[in-house]
């Protein structure tokens, strides 16, 4: 079920009633906010339910396995280190002329604990992205956390 698609469907339905261009909109934000209200109440971070609802996930039984996900492994002493290396990350792209467009990687440039970085992010890849597929957050995200360069 995508609530999404739900909207549209009823949406649909007023064809003899003019709508406000917004009304979409605006229940996907009446939505989000129940939503935060729901797992707020059910003792979860606003922290943890903003990041989920930042990627805009429709799926109700989705959003909540991620949400779960995401609130067990801050639990977790790895969080942190994965948070700030994400963050590293972040700032060196902010600063690059990346576009997004895929790259080609000169591998002969690594040195020993870079190559070896490189090779295991590559093995982690293809299992992270099957894990997610099925929505099996909580192992993706501790896979993730395994991939440590210090």
């Amino acid at each position: 079920m995508d609530l999404t698609q739900l909207i549209d469907a009823s949406l649909k339905t007023f064809v003899d009633v003019s709508l406000d261009p917004e009304t979409r909109n605006k229940l996907q934000q009446f939505f989000n906010a129940r939503q935060l209200a729901l797992y707020q109440s059910k003792g979860l971070p606003t922290q943890v339910v903003g990041a989920v609802q930042a990627v805009n996930i429709t799926n109700p039984l989705d959003f909540e396995k991620r949400v779960f996900a995401v609130e067990r492994f801050s639990q977790s002493d790895e969080s942190a280190a994965l948070a700030e290396a994400n963050k590293r990350v972040g700032n060196i792209l902010a600063k690059s002329s990346f576009d997004g467009d895929e790259i080609t990687i000169d591998e002969s440039l690594f040195e020993g604990e870079e190559a070896d970085l490189y090779s295991t992010i590559n093995q982690v890849s293809g299992l992270v992205q099957d894990l997610v597929a099925h929505r099996n957050y909580q192992s993706a995200l501790d896979e993730l956390a395994s991939l440590k360069p210090w």
